[in-house]
């Protein structure tokens, strides 16, 4: 009930502007580009700062007591260090002492930028709340803010505007991730039939269309015991489970993700070995009520392939370097985002790459796999 519940949200979010419009569907997409490009253009100020600060030297800086991370869901902490270390953190306030020297020195430019800046803020929460509603994660919604994880709010809308605007990652683009290394990709995983589903890029990375019906439960297929509870009470609840992987049953742990928002369930490894997984919390993978899709973390060379097979994409985007969005710490190079199932014989296609995503948190940390960009959701 509380997954259909979520997906009906989200459906809302995505298509209800056109069920209650008289415009094409095409027509509406450019006025909702338009508005969002108006935004990053009142956000000019904002990105600059970011990408200065993303280039920053690490120096540790002093942080004042509600700016730090505290027992509540990532959402207004400031990054520890003159470089914004995650695209979780604002930047460091002293960035915004260097914007105001720089408009205490050009007064007549800085009072113009201000009264514009100014005016563009009804339409900045505008549509803060059009991205909210996209998700699917309006009070209207039926949707209840998660204590734990990952908050979308204004720090994910800002930087999926800058994700769009200004960095404007490749997810599909494979020439990072090394095609040799280790596999644990069955041989015979099928190539996905059918175009891949649209994926906007920003924060959190989620489809849009080929979404799964209510009748396709990945979970009874992933599980020995198809009816075990999974409902999770909060942070500490924990569940152990066995899961119908290849070669056997495999002990994980259900927990609620530390890295996506929204309660997301996440499945973690007992006896993590790979420092990439460790980084992540013992996390290898997650799916997204929302839409029935999942992030995981696969060996470079299993990640390229399950690419080009069609069943995913690289994610989250800010996984993709480029000179708007440099090294981030946290995000493994094969992190990818898996595609909802459609049916089940694409639950079983699921289950394999969540068996190779298993295997490789097991594994022992003998060959490098480089590192990402990493952070969301």
């Amino acid at each position: 009930g509380e997954r259909q519940r979520r997906r009906g949200g989200a459906r809302l979010g995505v298509h209800g502007a056109s069920l209650s419009s008289t415009m094409r569907p095409d027509a509406h997409a450019a006025t909702s580009v338009r508005r969002r490009a108006l935004c990053a253009c009142l956000l000019a100020p904002y990105f600059l700062v970011l990408v200065a600060s993303l280039h920053a030297p690490r120096v540790p800086l002093p942080l004042p007591a509600w700016g730090k991370k505290g027992s509540l869901p990532l959402g207004r902490e400031l990054s520890p260090s003159l470089r914004t270390l995650s695209c979780h953190l604002w930047p460091h306030p002293i960035w915004a002492a260097l914007v105001a020297l720089l408009f205490a020195c050009l007064p007549s430019l800085s009072a113009a930028l201000l009264l514009a800046e100014l005016a563009g803020v009804p339409h900045l929460r505008a549509e803060h709340r059009a991205y909210l509603d996209r998700l699917g994660e309006l009070p209207e919604h039926g949707f209840v803010p998660p204590t734990f994880g990952i908050v979308h709010g204004w720090r994910t809308f800002l930087y999926s505007l800058y994700l769009e605007f200004v960095a404007r990652p490749d997810v599909r683009d494979l020439s990072p991730l090394a095609s040799g290394g280790a596999c644990f990709l069955p041989a015979t995983l099928p190539p996905r039939a059918g175009a891949r589903p649209s994926v906007p890029a920003g924060l959190p990375q989620r489809q849009t269309s080929q979404l799964a019906s209510a009748s396709v439960q990945p979970w009874r297929a992933l599980l020995e015991d198809a009816d075990a509870d999974l409902r999770l009470t909060g942070p500490s609840d924990c569940r152990t489970v066995a899961c119908s992987f290849a070669g056997g049953a495999a002990l994980v742990d259900v927990a609620l993700s530390p890295n996506e928002g929204a309660g997301a369930r996440g499945l973690l490894c007992r006896e993590c070995r790979r420092p990439e997984v460790r980084a992540l919390q013992r996390e290898f993978a997650h799916e997204h009520a929302a839409d029935g899709s999942w992030h995981a973390v696969l060996s470079t060379a299993d990640a390229r392939r399950v690419c080009e097979l069609g069943w995913a994409e690289r994610g989250p985007p800010v996984c993709c370097r480029s000179a708007f969005q440099p090294h981030f710490e946290v995000a493994p190079q094969g992190w990818v985002f898996l595609y909802a199932p459609r049916d089940s014989a694409e639950c079983e296609a699921l289950r394999a790459v969540l068996a190779a995503s298993h295997a490789f948190a097991l594994s022992e940390a003998s060959e490098p796999q480089g590192q990402g960009a990493g952070g969301d959701k």
